[in-house]
Protein backbone atom coordinates (compact mmCIF):
# COMPACT_ATOMS: atom_id res chain seq x y z
CA UNK A 1 0.00 0.00 0.00
CA UNK A 2 1.24 3.40 -1.26
CA UNK A 3 1.72 5.66 2.08
CA UNK A 4 0.64 8.86 0.96
CA UNK A 5 1.58 12.07 3.25
CA UNK A 6 -0.09 14.92 4.09
CA UNK A 7 0.35 18.37 1.88
CA UNK A 8 2.98 20.40 2.93
CA UNK A 9 4.76 17.88 5.23
CA UNK A 10 7.98 18.41 4.23
CA UNK A 11 7.82 22.11 5.54
CA UNK A 12 7.97 20.70 8.92
CA UNK A 13 11.20 20.49 10.63
CA UNK A 14 10.61 17.36 12.70
CA UNK A 15 8.69 15.93 9.73
CA UNK A 16 11.83 15.82 7.63
CA UNK A 17 13.86 14.20 10.18
CA UNK A 18 10.90 11.73 11.51
CA UNK A 19 11.11 10.53 7.51
CA UNK A 20 14.96 10.03 6.59
CA UNK A 21 15.21 8.42 9.83
CA UNK A 22 12.64 5.46 9.25
CA UNK A 23 13.66 5.59 5.64
CA UNK A 24 17.43 4.59 6.55
CA UNK A 25 16.22 2.16 8.80
CA UNK A 26 14.38 0.50 5.68
CA UNK A 27 17.49 0.55 3.97
CA UNK A 28 20.20 -0.53 6.55
CA UNK A 29 18.85 -3.92 7.85
CA UNK A 30 21.87 -3.88 10.13
CA UNK A 31 20.15 -1.16 11.91
CA UNK A 32 17.09 -3.46 13.59
CA UNK A 33 19.35 -6.63 12.88
CA UNK A 34 22.08 -5.52 15.00
CA UNK A 35 22.03 -3.22 19.26
CA UNK A 36 22.84 0.25 18.81
CA UNK A 37 25.07 1.69 21.30
CA UNK A 38 25.21 6.12 21.32
CA UNK A 39 28.78 6.41 21.58
CA UNK A 40 29.40 10.20 22.18
CA UNK A 41 33.38 9.96 21.85
CA UNK A 42 32.81 8.31 18.43
CA UNK A 43 35.73 5.81 19.53
CA UNK A 44 35.35 2.36 20.69
CA UNK A 45 37.69 -0.66 21.16
CA UNK A 46 36.96 -4.82 19.34
CA UNK A 47 37.93 -7.59 21.33
CA UNK A 48 39.34 -9.79 18.62
CA UNK A 49 39.83 -13.77 20.20
CA UNK A 50 42.36 -15.66 18.87
CA UNK A 51 40.97 -19.24 16.99
CA UNK A 52 42.90 -21.83 19.65
CA UNK A 53 41.38 -22.90 22.99
CA UNK A 54 42.93 -20.81 25.74
CA UNK A 55 43.47 -23.36 28.74
CA UNK A 56 45.14 -21.45 30.58
CA UNK A 57 42.30 -19.10 32.74
CA UNK A 58 43.26 -19.64 36.40
CA UNK A 59 44.57 -15.91 36.79
CA UNK A 60 42.79 -12.91 35.57
CA UNK A 61 44.14 -11.13 32.80
CA UNK A 62 43.21 -7.40 32.60
CA UNK A 63 42.38 -5.97 28.97
CA UNK A 64 41.35 -2.43 29.71
CA UNK A 65 39.51 -0.71 32.60
CA UNK A 66 36.90 -2.63 33.78
CA UNK A 67 37.02 -5.53 31.98
CA UNK A 68 38.42 -8.72 32.61
CA UNK A 69 38.30 -12.07 30.53
CA UNK A 70 39.56 -14.49 33.13
CA UNK A 71 36.43 -16.97 32.38
CA UNK A 72 36.34 -16.91 28.67
CA UNK A 73 38.02 -20.18 27.05
CA UNK A 74 38.46 -18.37 23.55
CA UNK A 75 42.40 -17.32 23.80
CA UNK A 76 44.10 -14.06 24.36
CA UNK A 77 41.95 -11.57 22.95
CA UNK A 78 43.75 -8.67 20.82
CA UNK A 79 42.96 -5.51 21.01
CA UNK A 80 41.62 -3.46 17.60
CA UNK A 81 40.25 -0.02 17.61
CA UNK A 82 37.78 1.66 15.80
CA UNK A 83 36.15 5.15 14.91
CA UNK A 84 32.81 5.86 13.94
CA UNK A 85 32.68 7.75 10.31
CA UNK A 86 30.54 10.72 9.34
CA UNK A 87 28.53 11.36 6.33
CA UNK A 88 26.27 13.76 5.26
CA UNK A 89 24.42 16.45 2.68
CA UNK A 90 23.93 20.14 2.52
CA UNK A 91 20.68 21.13 1.20
CA UNK A 92 20.05 25.29 0.79
CA UNK A 93 17.03 27.00 -0.74
CA UNK A 94 15.84 30.49 -1.45
CA UNK A 95 12.69 32.29 -0.50
CA UNK A 96 11.69 32.76 -3.95
CA UNK A 97 11.57 28.60 -3.91
CA UNK A 98 8.93 29.20 -0.65
CA UNK A 99 7.01 31.94 -2.69
CA UNK A 100 6.12 29.49 -5.67
CA UNK A 101 5.62 26.95 -3.77
CA UNK A 102 8.32 24.63 -4.33
CA UNK A 103 10.37 23.87 -0.99
CA UNK A 104 7.72 20.86 0.30
CA UNK A 105 8.36 18.95 -3.63
CA UNK A 106 12.34 19.89 -3.75
CA UNK A 107 12.83 18.96 0.08
CA UNK A 108 10.87 15.40 -0.91
CA UNK A 109 13.06 14.66 -3.67
CA UNK A 110 16.42 15.58 -1.81
CA UNK A 111 15.76 14.23 1.08
CA UNK A 112 15.18 10.65 -0.92
CA UNK A 113 18.47 11.07 -2.98
CA UNK A 114 20.26 11.34 0.82
CA UNK A 115 18.60 8.44 2.33
CA UNK A 116 19.88 6.81 -0.45
CA UNK A 117 23.68 8.01 -0.69
CA UNK A 118 23.83 7.19 2.97
CA UNK A 119 22.58 3.80 2.83
CA UNK A 120 24.48 2.82 -0.04
CA UNK A 121 27.41 4.68 1.87
CA UNK A 122 26.96 2.87 5.58
CA UNK A 123 25.46 -0.45 3.76
CA UNK A 124 29.47 -0.79 2.48
CA UNK A 125 30.89 0.12 5.60
CA UNK A 126 28.71 -2.06 8.00
CA UNK A 127 29.41 -4.80 5.21
CA UNK A 128 33.08 -4.57 5.08
CA UNK A 129 33.29 -4.04 9.09
CA UNK A 130 31.21 -7.28 9.82
CA UNK A 131 33.84 -9.33 6.59
CA UNK A 132 36.73 -7.87 8.96
CA UNK A 133 36.40 -8.95 12.01
CA UNK A 134 34.78 -12.76 10.81
CA UNK A 135 36.84 -15.19 12.42
CA UNK A 136 35.50 -18.29 12.32
CA UNK A 137 37.04 -21.06 9.94
CA UNK A 138 35.35 -21.43 6.61
CA UNK A 139 34.68 -24.78 4.58
CA UNK A 140 35.62 -25.03 0.92
CA UNK A 141 32.69 -24.27 -1.15
CA UNK A 142 31.86 -24.82 -4.45
CA UNK A 143 32.11 -21.92 -7.47
CA UNK A 144 28.85 -20.29 -7.43
CA UNK A 145 30.32 -18.63 -10.73
CA UNK A 146 30.53 -21.71 -12.56
CA UNK A 147 26.54 -23.04 -12.88
CA UNK A 148 28.05 -26.72 -13.98
CA UNK A 149 30.32 -26.66 -10.22
CA UNK A 150 27.67 -24.41 -7.87
CA UNK A 151 25.98 -26.22 -5.06
CA UNK A 152 23.96 -24.00 -2.73
CA UNK A 153 22.88 -27.37 -1.03
CA UNK A 154 25.83 -29.09 0.18
CA UNK A 155 27.24 -25.55 0.81
CA UNK A 156 25.03 -25.18 3.19
CA UNK A 157 25.04 -28.49 5.27
CA UNK A 158 29.29 -27.56 5.14
CA UNK A 159 28.57 -24.02 6.64
CA UNK A 160 26.57 -25.86 9.50
CA UNK A 161 29.08 -28.20 10.30
CA UNK A 162 31.56 -25.94 10.51
CA UNK A 163 29.97 -23.90 13.05
CA UNK A 164 29.27 -26.70 14.85
CA UNK A 165 33.10 -27.68 14.48
CA UNK A 166 33.74 -24.17 15.93
CA UNK A 167 32.15 -25.32 19.37
CA UNK A 168 31.76 -21.84 20.16
CA UNK A 169 28.17 -22.47 20.77
CA UNK A 170 26.97 -19.89 17.67
CA UNK A 171 24.30 -21.01 15.02
CA UNK A 172 24.14 -19.62 12.09
CA UNK A 173 21.80 -17.89 10.56
CA UNK A 174 21.54 -15.38 7.80
CA UNK A 175 24.16 -15.45 4.73
CA UNK A 176 24.71 -12.24 2.91
CA UNK A 177 25.31 -12.37 -0.96
CA UNK A 178 26.58 -10.08 -3.53
CA UNK A 179 23.73 -9.91 -6.09
CA UNK A 180 25.67 -11.93 -8.88
CA UNK A 181 25.52 -14.86 -6.55
CA UNK A 182 22.49 -14.23 -4.86
CA UNK A 183 20.71 -14.91 -8.61
CA UNK A 184 23.35 -17.70 -9.44
CA UNK A 185 21.56 -19.32 -6.09
CA UNK A 186 18.11 -19.03 -7.53
CA UNK A 187 18.58 -19.89 -11.05
CA UNK A 188 20.03 -22.94 -9.51
CA UNK A 189 17.31 -23.32 -7.39
CA UNK A 190 14.51 -22.76 -10.03
CA UNK A 191 16.55 -25.66 -12.21
CA UNK A 192 15.65 -28.34 -9.12
CA UNK A 193 12.80 -30.61 -9.52
CA UNK A 194 11.87 -30.31 -6.11
CA UNK A 195 13.01 -27.48 -4.32
CA UNK A 196 14.47 -28.25 -0.82
CA UNK A 197 13.87 -27.01 2.40
CA UNK A 198 16.80 -24.89 3.25
CA UNK A 199 17.92 -23.81 7.12
CA UNK A 200 19.75 -20.62 6.42
CA UNK A 201 18.31 -17.31 5.42
CA UNK A 202 19.76 -15.87 1.97
CA UNK A 203 19.79 -12.22 1.44
CA UNK A 204 20.88 -10.33 -1.14
CA UNK A 205 23.02 -8.12 -0.35
CA UNK A 206 23.73 -5.85 -3.94
CA UNK A 207 27.16 -4.75 -4.58
CA UNK A 208 27.89 -3.94 -1.06
CA UNK A 209 29.89 -7.38 -0.82
CA UNK A 210 32.13 -8.54 -3.61
CA UNK A 211 31.40 -11.19 -5.84
CA UNK A 212 32.68 -14.30 -4.76
CA UNK A 213 32.43 -13.46 -0.88
CA UNK A 214 29.93 -13.99 1.40
CA UNK A 215 28.78 -13.18 5.37
CA UNK A 216 27.36 -15.43 7.57
CA UNK A 217 25.76 -14.66 10.58
CA UNK A 218 24.62 -16.44 13.83
CA UNK A 219 20.82 -16.33 15.15
CA UNK A 220 22.34 -13.82 18.11
CA UNK A 221 23.97 -10.69 17.98
CA UNK A 222 27.86 -10.66 17.85
CA UNK A 223 28.25 -7.06 16.79
CA UNK A 224 26.82 -3.70 17.49
CA UNK A 225 26.19 -0.59 15.71
CA UNK A 226 28.14 1.98 17.00
CA UNK A 227 26.27 5.72 16.14
CA UNK A 228 26.31 8.93 17.70
CA UNK A 229 23.43 11.20 17.26
CA UNK A 230 23.54 14.47 18.94
CA UNK A 231 20.98 15.92 20.92
CA UNK A 232 21.10 19.28 19.78
CA UNK A 233 20.56 18.24 16.34
CA UNK A 234 18.03 15.33 16.91
CA UNK A 235 14.36 15.77 17.92
CA UNK A 236 13.97 11.57 18.56
CA UNK A 237 18.00 11.44 20.31
CA UNK A 238 16.66 14.00 23.23
CA UNK A 239 12.96 11.77 23.30
CA UNK A 240 15.53 8.75 23.86
CA UNK A 241 16.81 10.28 26.34
CA UNK A 242 13.97 11.90 28.45
CA UNK A 243 12.34 8.11 27.74
CA UNK A 244 15.46 6.94 29.57
CA UNK A 245 14.93 9.17 32.63
CA UNK A 246 11.11 8.11 32.39
CA UNK A 247 10.83 4.88 31.85
CA UNK A 248 8.15 5.91 29.42
CA UNK A 249 9.46 4.15 26.10
CA UNK A 250 8.95 6.06 22.52
CA UNK A 251 6.59 3.73 20.34
CA UNK A 252 6.49 3.34 16.44
CA UNK A 253 9.52 5.45 16.15
CA UNK A 254 12.78 3.77 15.31
CA UNK A 255 16.28 4.36 17.24
CA UNK A 256 17.83 7.68 16.30
CA UNK A 257 20.54 7.84 13.75
CA UNK A 258 20.22 11.13 11.90
CA UNK A 259 21.79 14.28 12.90
CA UNK A 260 20.02 17.66 11.53
CA UNK A 261 21.21 21.38 11.50
CA UNK A 262 19.64 24.62 10.37
CA UNK A 263 21.87 27.08 11.36
CA UNK A 264 20.18 30.11 12.68
CA UNK A 265 22.54 32.82 10.44
CA UNK A 266 22.06 32.87 6.58
CA UNK A 267 25.52 31.57 4.76
CA UNK A 268 24.43 34.03 2.07
CA UNK A 269 21.84 36.44 1.52
CA UNK A 270 18.43 34.80 0.92
CA UNK A 271 19.80 31.72 1.43
CA UNK A 272 18.55 28.80 3.75
CA UNK A 273 20.07 25.75 4.60
CA UNK A 274 19.69 22.42 5.81
CA UNK A 275 22.52 19.83 7.03
CA UNK A 276 22.21 16.44 7.56
CA UNK A 277 24.45 13.68 8.55
CA UNK A 278 25.29 9.95 10.47
CA UNK A 279 28.23 9.26 12.14
CA UNK A 280 28.39 5.59 12.86
CA UNK A 281 30.37 2.28 12.21
CA UNK A 282 30.09 -1.03 13.18
CA UNK A 283 31.98 -2.78 16.21
CA UNK A 284 32.49 -6.57 16.29
CA UNK A 285 32.30 -8.26 19.61
CA UNK A 286 32.91 -11.48 18.86
CA UNK A 287 34.48 -12.99 15.66
CA UNK A 288 33.91 -16.39 16.21
CA UNK A 289 30.38 -16.05 15.30
CA UNK A 290 30.90 -14.36 11.83
CA UNK A 291 32.52 -16.26 8.91
CA UNK A 292 33.86 -15.17 5.67
CA UNK A 293 32.92 -17.51 2.80
CA UNK A 294 34.99 -18.03 -0.53
CA UNK A 295 31.94 -18.89 -3.34
CA UNK A 296 34.68 -19.25 -5.66
CA UNK A 297 35.62 -23.09 -5.57
CA UNK A 298 39.13 -22.17 -4.00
Amino acid sequence: MVQTLPANYFLNEHNREFYINEKIHEKLPFLDLLPMVNNETGEFTQFITSAAADTETENPRGINEGVNFAEINFGEPSIKRGSTVAKGFKFSWTSKVVRKGRLNANMRIWLSKAVSKMAQYYNGIFANGLMDGATATAPQLSDWQDESAIDPIADELFIIDAYAEEEYGFTPKFVYLNNKDYLARELYIKSLDKVPTFQLQYINYGTKIQRGDALVMPDEPVASVEKYTDPNYSTIRKGEMVSLKTGKALTNVPESFINVWYPPVMTKPDVFDCFLWSEAAVNVLEGNGLMKLDLTGN
